[in-house]
């Protein structure tokens, strides 16, 4: 297969060098410091008159401390002999100098000894530079595949796609409720266990038919992309495979939150109803996100397959070909609402409601939703 890593292995050092920045003998040991610290090339060339004398690197910096050097003394109390290639080497040539002398970086100079700049071996894993990518990523899954966001952009599944996950959502909540009904009419038993069934079996009943669903791996592979996506990784199936499938942003963390809340501040286990909110909200504050985890983990999401897991890549490349051609700097608060895909699945969770309200009403039955 070819890798990020052989191609850049196979071409000259000069397609794969970085520019770098120098010192003078005579600059201070705090500025080669600095420079370093900064995020530079490991390795900082000193050059004296227009000629490479030689580099002072974090290691040949920390020797010239321990001997007790000053940070203002002169940069050729820590300087030390550099290593080069040329430009017209390949990446393979420059990584064996690399491994055989445990150099942190090379500087790459012409024939006529005059630096071009340094290559480090992050230099030849890396194929290209990564454009920049969204800082944070919104997503919902739907029958029909992913739907991704950025704020100011949004690719993959269409309004209506997310209309339907609303629908679905909905009318497995109804038939969950129905099958609890029909099993507390004809279960026997004491009262106690007909009263739980009846309390727990319509949601414990929705969390298994959501996990059984395809719209829970579907789920999963949204919040592998997203964390590629907000990680900088190549949109390819190998890193993306390997991205977590819990995420703290998700939907399933504010619902779990407001389940938590709400089920606490309406108990009657504490009567006095200034401390139960107390107690509710702190419990929430503690505990949400920890559940949430949880539920995503074995209920909301499932590993995708890989159909599911092509279909969000290419949702994700989508949005990231959207978002850089953006003429929106920061969204506003209507276009980041707009764009969550919210609106869409109330939509189709208020229009399936008409339907099944309007179907049990023709039927004769009490509607009960």
């Amino acid at each position: 297969m070819d890798t990020f890593g052989s191609r850049s292995l196979s071409r000259p050092v000069f397609e794969a060098m970085r520019a770098t920045v120098w010192v003078h003998p005579e600059d201070s040991l705090m500025r080669a410091a600095n420079l370093l610290r900064d995020g530079h090339p490991s390795v900082l060339p000193v050059v004296e008159g227009g000629t490479l004398v030689g580099v002072v690197t974090d290691r040949s910096l920390a020797e010239a401390i321990a001997l007790g050097r000053e940070p203002l003394d002169e940069v050729r109390l820590a300087m030390r002999p550099h290593l080069e290639v040329r430009p017209y080497a390949l990446g393979a040539e420059a990584l064996r100098l690399l491994v055989e002398t445990g150099e942190p970086a090379l500087l790459v100079v012409d024939d006529a000894g005059n630096l071009l700049g340094v290559v480090a071996p992050s230099d030849l894993v890396a194929d290209h530079r990564p454009e920049p990518n969204p800082p944070l990523v919104g997503g919902m899954a739907t029958p029909f595949g992913v739907y991704l966001t950025a704020g100011s952009a949004r690719a993959g599944a269409p309004g209506w796609a997310l209309a339907t996950t609303g629908a679905l959502l909905f009318l497995l909540y109804v038939a969950s409720a129905l099958f609890a009904s029909w099993l507390h009419d004809v279960a026997g038993g004491p009262l106690w266990l007909r009263q739980t069934v009846a309390a727990v079996g319509p949601t414990a009943l929705f969390l298994i038919g959501l996990r059984a669903l395809p719209l829970s791996r579907i789920h999963g592979a949204e919040h592998k992309v997203v964390h590629a996506i907000e990680r900088g990784e190549h949109l390819v199936p190998a890193v993306v495979a390997r991205m977590p499938r819990v995420h703290p942003r998700c939907g399933t963390n504010i619902a779990v939150g407001a389940t938590l809340f709400l089920g606490i501040a309406t108990s009657r286990a504490i009567p006095d109803e200034s401390l139960r909110l107390i107690v509710a909200a702190v419990v929430t504050l503690l505990f949400w996100r920890r559940i949430g985890e949880v539920f995503q983990r074995f209920v909301t999401t499932r590993e995708p397959n890989r159909r599911q897991l092509e279909a969000a890549i290419r949702a994700g490349s989508e949005l990231l070909e959207a978002y850089r051609w953006s003429t929106i700097g920061r969204p506003g608060l209507w276009l980041r609402l707009r764009n969550s895909g919210m609106f869409h699945v109330m939509a189709g969770s208020l229009a399936a409601y008409a339907v099944v309200a309007v179907t049990l009403w023709l039927l004769g039955w009490p509607l009960g939703l």
